[in-house]
């Protein structure tokens, strides 16, 4: 019964802090103030000046700052009006500007809470560019957004998770919460999709497990509307099924991650390799110490043997240089004499991210 009654009062309170925090209702109070000021300064005025009454107030444009001071509640040292008229204005105005001033902050006040309501439910839209969009939701998702969480805030980039559930899964961090169906062209309008940096796009379960026949067929047309929205943006998709991958070869998809591919080489690789699973481990958690980076290559090492970059990146910038990228392709370990060419990215392990002219 108590536990009954305490859900009525913090609905009731939501409920009024919803219909307070309207702007309509700022915006008629701020007229309905202007009115009480105009009618009683004019009130005022003509009292004054046909009842032989304040000097002061003889002047409209004193009656009228004077009623701003009376409505305010702040009384600056002013005369009071002389006329019976004058000092009800006066008494009426005072007491309807308190009454306004409440009204005002519980209104102010309201729109905070409204505001916060809003964001926590993801009814609300952000106006936002450079920031990782992340569409959909299923069990690993939370590990993702904490790891972004931590990593992407420390080069201050924004996070938006857009997915169809009640309400943020993560409220107390800095991730930004949508309530939406990212095939919707006007819930990727409210994340700010054309202007992001990368989406990242989920086998989606926001209504529980699905196949991975189903679970891979939104998920392409997910990035369909993704490069509707923005076709620059840069795109990675999880696959359930890897035998979909030709499905997505319709799509611009910038990289494919096949979740279950992935999980099974590393088991069989581990019982093959002893310790190799703690290896991988390491590269995945943020609080180990080292990661994997890719990073292009400067022009001052183009030309260059794969030996002779590994040499330079380990003695000047404390990184471990494992392989290339070139042409698209990932080739790690490569012959020692290999020059590097124009384009080629380094992959490298390091405790941060080397900077290199």
């Amino acid at each position: 019964m108590r536990l009954a009654r305490i859900v009525a009062w913090r609905r009731t309170v939501i409920m009024l802090a919803q219909r307070l925090g309207q702007p309509k209702l700022l915006g008629r109070l701020f007229l309905i103030t202007t009115i009480i000021i105009l009618v009683s300064a004019t009130g005022l005025w003509l009292a004054e000046q046909a009842l032989g009454g304040e000097a002061d107030y003889r002047s409209w444009g004193n009656a009228f700052w004077y009623m701003i001071s009376s409505v305010a509640g702040i009384g600056l040292g002013a005369k009071s009006p002389l006329t019976e008229t004058g000092r009800t204005l006066a008494i009426v105005s005072g007491v309807a500007g308190s009454a306004l001033k409440g009204i005002f902050t519980a209104a102010v006040a309201g729109a905070f809470v409204n505001r916060l309501i809003m964001e926590g439910k993801g009814l609300g839209d952000y106006n936002l560019s450079n920031h990782i969009l992340i569409c959909g939701w299923n069990n690993h998702a939370k590990e993702m957004l904490k790891v972004l969480d931590q990593e992407a805030f420390g080069q201050g980039i924004n996070v938006v998770l857009l997915a169809d559930l009640p309400e943020n899964p993560l409220p107390q961090t800095r991730i930004k919460f949508l309530h939406g169906d990212a095939t919707v062209d006007n819930d990727l309008e409210r994340a700010s999709a054309k202007d992001a940096r990368a989406a990242v796009l989920l086998a989606d379960e926001s209504h529980g497990a699905v196949d991975a026949a189903t679970a891979d067929a939104r998920t392409v047309l997910t990035a369909l509307a993704i490069e509707s929205a923005g076709p620059n943006i840069y795109t990675v998709a999880e696959v359930r099924d890897p035998a979909n991958r030709r499905h997505f070869k319709r799509t611009k998809t910038n990289e494919l991650v096949a979740s279950t591919e992935l999980a099974g080489g590393l088991l069989a690789r581990a019982a093959l390799n002893p310790g190799v699973g703690q290896v991988f481990e390491t590269f995945m958690r943020l609080d180990k110490s080292s990661e994997v980076y890719l990073v292009p290559s400067p022009d001052a090492l183009v030309g260059k043997s794969f030996d002779a970059v590994m040499r330079f990146m380990r003695h000047e910038h404390a990184a471990i240089l494992i392989g290339l990228e070139t042409e698209g392709k990932v080739v790690l370990n490569p012959q020692g004499t290999q020059p590097l060419q124009p384009g080629d990215q380094l992959i490298l392990v390091a405790d941060s991210k080397p900077k290199l002219a």
